[in-house]
């Protein structure tokens, strides 16, 4: 009889542990992560496009739909991006980012930070609230070619 009843608490806080674990944790304020793709590769020899592209993920942890802009900083390349997109509530988004070089560039990593900040929470402008943002940088690797 004893081990039945050992037998019986046990699958009872086994069972209930699970259900503790499970739950979110989720904020009332505004927030935003961002993970972006570690390199993007560019060909800057005659003919090619000159282009390389990577991936961002934007993630909103909270239970309020967010309007985030979106800032890259890609130094002499040129880049272009979603400049505001909306995120839905406990939602990720992908965006994609272009970045272009000029022709004959030397080979070289170029540091590129994508910015996500919130500007928009639930409809309200999120000026006046702290500020929520992240960073995430990626390297833009410009790949050699031999020229004649």
């Amino acid at each position: 009889m004893g081990r039945i009843v050992t037998l019986l608490l046990s699958a009872i806080l086994l069972l209930s542990s699970s259900v503790i674990y499970n739950a979110s944790a989720q904020t009332f304020l505004p927030d935003i992560e961002i993970e972006c793709d570690p390199e993007s590769r560019i060909e800057v020899y005659p003919g090619s496009t000159y282009s390389g592209f990577f991936t961002c993920t934007l993630s909103n942890p909270t239970a309020y739909s967010e309007e985030v802009e979106v800032t890259i900083t890609s130094g002499p390349l040129l880049s272009m991006g979603p400049g505001t997109v909306t995120v839905g509530p406990s939602a990720t988004l992908d965006i994609q980012i272009s970045l272009r070089a000029e022709q004959g560039m030397s080979v070289q990593s170029i540091a590129v930070e994508t910015k996500a900040v919130v500007v928009s929470f639930n409809g309200i402008d999120a000026t006046a609230l702290p500020e929520a943002s992240d960073t995430a940088d990626t390297s833009a690797m410009i790949m050699q070619y031999s020229a004649p």
